[in-house]
């Protein structure tokens, strides 16, 4: 189904259990598994998101309903914007 597999990794328990789904799932679709890592001082959003043609898994990291109204989950922006599938594993 999925060729390629792209996980983030900021070093969060949800990006450490997204990182664990990926390894699984690229296992036994026999995918090529890509990470990226972010970090803090960065923009929380990818900013080429065009260019990712594969499967995207995330972890989600809750927020306060305050943040989350005002800004938006990162998690929610990458799925809201990503042209390509979006796995957001809590």
């Amino acid at each position: 189904m999925f060729e390629n597999i792209a996980v983030a990794h900021d070093g969060s328990d949800g990006a450490q259990r997204a990182f664990d789904t990926a390894v699984e799932l690229a296992s036994q679709l026999k995918a090529k598994l890509h990470g990226i890592n972010v970090e803090e001082r960065i923009p929380r959003y990818a900013e080429t998101i065009v260019e990712v043609d594969d499967l995207l898994l995330i972890g989600y990291h809750g927020h306060s309903q305050v943040y989350a109204r005002l800004w938006g989950g990162s998690s929610q922006n990458l799925a809201r914007m990503a042209h390509s599938s979006v796995l957001i594993v809590k």
